[in-house]
């Protein structure tokens, strides 16, 4: 409880005292009081100090000198003057209110009988006694907090209830603007109309908002902070002034609030990072087979909730990231999210293993899935995506035998890729096909005439046909591939028709030239791409 002004003039000691200027003060707050000996304040007088005189240097004073006086007493913050009339000066000089009704500074009267000492003693025994009980208070909620804290299954929920009570006031927490937890519905849905300067800034760095709640349709401010911040969240605590405004003793709570849910967010991120690393060391025992042991591999599905009467299929992306887990996981959150919600992954430095359970009929079909993923690169920014491998359904314990496909798959394909990132079995029929010959280089001699020479001493060209092939004869997406001019397409096709004689609007030419370029990049693989 502080001590103001008009507290002052009800002591007991101050019973005889009258106020001459201030009554618009009266909740000026008083820290302290001192006896004025020399009329030098500017090396004394601190903050919220009340100055207690007899005015005995300024019994002969002038106009300027008592203005003077009053405007350093304003400078440095002193809370007000107290006057003993009959020593120094028989009556409060008439310059001396004028002064100080000029600067806004309290002036107070007491006659000679009251006796300085016990002024001094009632006011020092309320700042004291003031002084106590803030420390309870302070020790009180902090002991609050404390047994919250070492209480087992701590949540956030807990310390934002638990402020709410002490506060008496609702409260919400939020991360990154959505609301996580209220304790009060009514205040879920909100719309934030201003922000200003928090009265107590200079020593916490909180803000004052003012929002506008449409479900009660009324406007409250609020007292906001943002306790805590990583790379998933910002957690910001708001404290919403329903009744009265917040004081100093209720920030330094909210402080301290603030304080254990960064502590609490530390030990959740810190228990997310544990878990998650067992997860991908499971992952590895279900994916790759790790261990040989039976037991564990059987443990390693239960704990990660897989099923054995389900089907599921993998997503193996490789890509071209330069970026930590956390960002390549946020990359293609919004890809899989919405479609398949279970998903789990596993990421090295060079590919992505998604693996998620098939729950619908039409899940089944995997040009169902790649149509669907094909649409949503469409509306996203994917170009770090290389290749996707969608494998079929399969068996939780298969899983090893279709990451074994893919990589023969992938060393297929190390410098053709089929339309599109997306690559299903079906995809693959040719290069297996070619596999099935044995001897590849045998199929190197019924290559076409010129596509080997336009492979061996001319890869640009060879390369802007591939390109041309696996684009659909589409010049604007091929030369977009290549980063080429639509019209460098344009004359490099009618270069490779005068060197192979392929002709572009003839099926069966089409086909037998696309044959033979996956023969060639699938017999020779260090072939270069670059031109």
């Amino acid at each position: 409880m502080e001590l103001t002004l008009e507290k002052t003039l009800q002591l007991e000691s101050m019973k005889d005292a009258k106020l001459i200027v201030g009554e618009n003060k009266l909740h000026q707050v008083i820290s302290d009081i001192m006896v004025m000996e020399q009329p030098d304040v500017e090396h004394w007088l601190t903050k919220n100090q009340l100055i207690l005189t007899s005015l005995y240097d300024y019994k002969d004073a002038t106009k300027e000198e008592f203005e003077h006086f009053v405007k350093k007493i304003k400078r440095y913050h002193g809370a007000g003057i107290i006057v003993k009339v009959g020593r120094g000066v028989s009556t409060i000089p008439p310059d001396l209110i004028t002064a100080c009704q000029k600067s806004d500074i309290p002036l107070i009267k007491i006659p000679v009988t009251t006796q300085y000492r016990n002024v001094i003693s009632e006011i020092m025994q309320f700042l004291l006694y003031a002084k106590r009980n803030e420390m309870d208070y302070y020790y009180q909620f902090h002991h609050e907090f404390l047994n919250l804290m070492h209480s087992s299954q701590v949540q956030l929920n807990d310390i934002v209830k638990l402020l709410s009570k002490l506060l008496n006031l609702p409260v919400m927490l939020l991360d990154r603007q959505n609301v996580i937890y209220a304790t009060n519905p009514y205040y879920r849905d909100f719309e934030v109309l201003d922000e200003e300067d928090f009265a107590f800034n200079k020593y916490f760095d909180f803000k004052e908002k003012t929002y506008y709640f449409p479900s009660i349709n009324k406007k409250y401010k609020a007292v906001t902070n943002i306790a805590y911040t990583d790379s998933k969240h910002a957690y910001e605590l708001v404290v919403i002034q329903t009744d009265a405004t917040i004081d100093l003793r209720e920030i330094i709570v909210i402080e301290n609030a603030c304080h254990q849910l960064q502590i609490q967010a530390v030990n959740n991120r810190n228990i997310e990072t544990i878990k998650h690393s067992m997860k991908l060391d499971l992952l590895d025992i279900v994916l790759f087979h790790t261990t040989s042991n039976k037991f564990e591999i059987d443990e390693a599905v239960n704990q990660l909730h897989l099923r054995k009467n389900v089907k599921y299929r993998l997503l193996i992306m490789a890509h071209n990231l330069k970026q930590n887990e956390e960002k390549i996981e946020k990359s293609f959150e919004n890809l899989m999210q919405p479609e398949f919600p279970q998903y789990m992954s596993k990421i090295t430095s060079t590919m992505i293993v998604i693996i998620f359970p098939i729950l619908k009929e039409e899940d089944m079909d995997s040009k169902c899935i790649k149509q669907k993923l094909t649409q949503k690169l469409q509306h996203l920014n994917y170009d770090w995506i290389q290749q996707v491998f969608i494998t079929e359904p399969t068996d939780v314990m298969l899983l090893p035998d279709e990451i074994q496909k893919v990589r023969k798959f992938r060393a297929m394909l190390e410098h053709s890729t089929p339309n599109g990132p997306f690559i299903i079995e079906e995809d693959m029929f040719i290069y297996k096909l070619i596999q099935q010959f044995g001897n590849s280089y045998q199929l190197l001699q019924i290559i076409p005439n010129g596509l080997l020479e336009l492979h061996d001493e001319q890869p640009d060209l060879y390369i802007t046909l591939r390109a041309y092939l696996e684009n659909s004869l589409n010049k604007k997406k091929t030369a977009q591939k290549l980063y080429v001019h639509p019209k460098t397409i344009t004359y490099r096709l009618n270069r490779i028709t005068e060197l192979t004689g392929i002709d572009f609007e003839n099926g069966e030419s089409l086909l037998t030239y696309n044959m033979a370029i996956k023969v060639i990049d699938y017999t020779l693989p260090d072939a270069s791409d670059s031109f």
